[in-house]
Protein backbone atom coordinates (compact mmCIF):
# COMPACT_ATOMS: atom_id res chain seq x y z
CA UNK A 1 0.00 0.00 0.00
CA UNK A 2 1.43 3.48 -1.18
CA UNK A 3 0.88 5.97 1.63
CA UNK A 4 0.33 9.54 0.12
CA UNK A 5 2.86 12.29 0.93
CA UNK A 6 0.40 14.31 3.12
CA UNK A 7 0.48 11.09 4.78
CA UNK A 8 4.11 10.66 4.98
CA UNK A 9 4.88 13.71 7.09
CA UNK A 10 2.10 12.96 9.63
CA UNK A 11 3.57 9.15 10.16
CA UNK A 12 6.93 10.63 10.32
CA UNK A 13 6.56 13.79 12.96
CA UNK A 14 4.41 10.82 15.29
CA UNK A 15 7.52 8.25 14.72
CA UNK A 16 9.79 11.00 15.52
CA UNK A 17 7.63 12.50 18.44
CA UNK A 18 7.04 8.85 20.11
CA UNK A 19 10.30 7.09 19.87
CA UNK A 20 12.91 6.96 22.44
CA UNK A 21 15.67 5.27 23.10
CA UNK A 22 15.40 2.84 26.58
CA UNK A 23 17.14 4.48 29.54
CA UNK A 24 18.11 2.16 32.62
CA UNK A 25 15.55 2.66 35.48
CA UNK A 26 12.67 3.31 33.16
CA UNK A 27 9.76 0.32 33.60
CA UNK A 28 7.78 -1.34 31.00
CA UNK A 29 3.97 -0.05 32.42
CA UNK A 30 3.14 3.00 33.64
CA UNK A 31 1.04 2.55 37.35
CA UNK A 32 -0.59 -0.33 35.94
CA UNK A 33 -1.52 0.37 32.40
CA UNK A 34 0.05 -3.39 31.24
CA UNK A 35 3.34 -4.03 28.70
CA UNK A 36 5.18 -1.19 26.64
CA UNK A 37 3.93 -3.04 23.98
CA UNK A 38 0.24 -2.57 24.81
CA UNK A 39 0.99 1.26 25.82
CA UNK A 40 2.03 1.88 22.49
CA UNK A 41 -0.54 0.21 20.62
CA UNK A 42 -3.11 2.12 22.84
CA UNK A 43 -1.39 5.83 22.38
CA UNK A 44 -1.62 4.66 18.61
CA UNK A 45 -4.87 3.90 18.72
CA UNK A 46 -5.62 7.36 20.56
CA UNK A 47 -3.88 9.25 17.97
CA UNK A 48 -5.72 7.57 15.36
CA UNK A 49 -8.99 8.14 16.71
CA UNK A 50 -8.12 12.12 17.24
CA UNK A 51 -6.84 12.12 13.14
CA UNK A 52 -10.15 10.36 12.00
CA UNK A 53 -12.15 13.07 14.10
CA UNK A 54 -10.28 15.73 12.32
CA UNK A 55 -10.58 14.45 8.85
CA UNK A 56 -6.75 13.74 8.81
CA UNK A 57 -7.49 10.37 8.16
CA UNK A 58 -11.13 8.32 6.47
CA UNK A 59 -10.35 5.13 8.89
CA UNK A 60 -8.66 4.09 12.53
CA UNK A 61 -8.05 1.43 10.21
CA UNK A 62 -5.60 2.69 7.75
CA UNK A 63 -4.00 5.34 10.06
CA UNK A 64 -3.00 2.25 12.67
CA UNK A 65 -1.88 0.83 9.36
CA UNK A 66 0.44 3.30 8.53
CA UNK A 67 1.73 4.25 11.90
CA UNK A 68 2.74 0.74 12.82
CA UNK A 69 4.53 0.46 9.37
CA UNK A 70 6.81 2.40 10.76
CA UNK A 71 6.80 2.07 14.53
CA UNK A 72 6.92 -1.49 15.66
CA UNK A 73 5.14 -1.31 19.08
CA UNK A 74 6.17 -4.59 19.60
CA UNK A 75 9.77 -3.42 19.96
CA UNK A 76 9.11 -1.09 23.04
CA UNK A 77 10.51 -1.74 25.85
CA UNK A 78 8.99 0.99 28.18
CA UNK A 79 7.26 3.98 28.23
CA UNK A 80 8.33 7.49 29.57
CA UNK A 81 7.13 9.51 32.46
CA UNK A 82 4.87 11.79 30.47
CA UNK A 83 2.42 8.98 29.03
CA UNK A 84 -0.49 9.69 30.82
CA UNK A 85 -0.14 13.15 29.83
CA UNK A 86 0.08 12.58 26.42
CA UNK A 87 -2.88 10.22 26.24
CA UNK A 88 -4.87 12.89 28.30
CA UNK A 89 -3.72 15.50 25.79
CA UNK A 90 -4.34 13.59 22.39
CA UNK A 91 -7.83 13.77 22.52
CA UNK A 92 -7.54 17.75 22.56
CA UNK A 93 -5.09 18.21 20.11
CA UNK A 94 -6.84 21.35 17.58
CA UNK A 95 -7.59 19.90 14.17
CA UNK A 96 -6.02 22.74 12.69
CA UNK A 97 -2.74 21.80 13.89
CA UNK A 98 -2.44 18.80 12.02
CA UNK A 99 -0.78 20.89 9.06
CA UNK A 100 1.77 21.82 11.10
CA UNK A 101 4.67 20.04 11.83
CA UNK A 102 4.72 19.88 15.59
CA UNK A 103 1.15 18.92 16.65
CA UNK A 104 1.54 16.77 18.63
CA UNK A 105 2.02 17.61 22.27
CA UNK A 106 5.27 18.41 23.91
CA UNK A 107 4.12 15.39 26.73
CA UNK A 108 3.94 12.91 24.16
CA UNK A 109 7.93 13.88 23.53
CA UNK A 110 10.05 10.18 23.35
CA UNK A 111 7.24 8.72 25.43
CA UNK A 112 7.45 5.02 23.56
CA UNK A 113 10.88 3.54 24.19
CA UNK A 114 12.66 1.23 21.76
Amino acid sequence: MRIPVGRIVIVSVVVAALSGFAASGCSDDDGGGGTAAAQCNALVDTICQRMVTCAAYTSVATCRTDLLGVLNCSAAVGIGPTYSSCMTAVPAIDCAAFTGSTWLPTSCNGVILM
